[in-house]
C-alpha cells in the first residue's frame, strides 16, 4: 500500500509540473500582467498538472519530470519499458497543497504535501506526504527514475565541454 502511494504521489508531482509548463507558456504568450507565482504556487501546480495528466492515463507527464540526462538517453518508449512507472489510480483526486519547503541546497528541496480527494475533506493526517523536489533547468521537478547524482554527472561533462571549447578558441 505505501508503494502504491508513493508511486501515486511521484506520478501526480510529473504530471502537475508538465502541465504547469505548458499553462506557463500560454500565459506568457497572452500578455498576462499577473504577478508570478511564489515557490509554493509552482510547486502545487506542479503537483496537480502532473496528477491531472496521470488521471487521464498520461505518463508522458512524468517522462518530462525527470531530470535532463534521463530524457536526453532514454526516449519516451524505452522510459516506459524500465517498469518503474505503473498503473496507478487517480480516481477521486481533487488538489495537492503544499503546506511547507524545506530548502537543503538552492536546487534541491523537501516539500510537505496535503492530497484532498473529492469525497474526503479535509483529509486524514495519512495523506500527508514528504516529497524531494529538484529544480532543474529553471523549474521544478519531482524525478521518478532519475538521480540528481547522475544529473550532476551529466553537467559536469558539458562544463567540461564547454571550457574546453572555449579554451579552443581563444588559442
Amino acid at each position: 500500500m505505501k508503494s502504491h502511494r508513493f508511486l501515486f504521489v511521484t506520478l501526480l508531482v510529473i504530471l502537475v509540473a508538465l502541465l504547469m509548463s505548458a499553462c506557463g507558456k500560454r500565459a506568457d504568450k497572452a500578455g498576462s500582467s499577473r504577478k508570478p507565482l511564489t515557490e509554493e504556487e509552482q510547486i502545487s501546480q506542479m503537483l496537480n498538472d502532473a496528477m491531472y495528466r496521470l488521471s487521464y492515463g498520461d505518463k508522458s507527464g512524468l517522462y518530462n519530470l525527470e531530470f535532463r540526462y534521463q530524457r536526453y538517453e532514454t526516449n519516451f518508449d524505452k522510459y516506459l519499458g524500465i517498469g518503474a512507472i505503473g498503473w496507478a489510480n487517480a480516481d477521486g483526486w481533487d488538489s495537492i497543497r503544499v503546506d511547507s519547503i524545506h530548502y537543503f541546497r538552492p536546487d534541491s528541496a523537501f516539500v510537505y504535501t496535503r492530497v484532498y480527494f473529492g469525497n474526503r475533506k479535509p483529509p486524514d493526517d495519512k495523506y500527508k506526504e514528504r516529497l524531494v523536489i529538484y529544480k532543474d533547468g529553471g523549474r521544478w521537478i519531482k524525478p521518478t527514475v532519475s538521480k540528481y547524482s547522475e544529473q550532476q554527472r551529466y553537467e559536469e561533462i558539458f562544463h567540461q565541454a564547454d571550457s574546453a571549447a572555449a579554451a579552443e578558441n581563444k588559442g
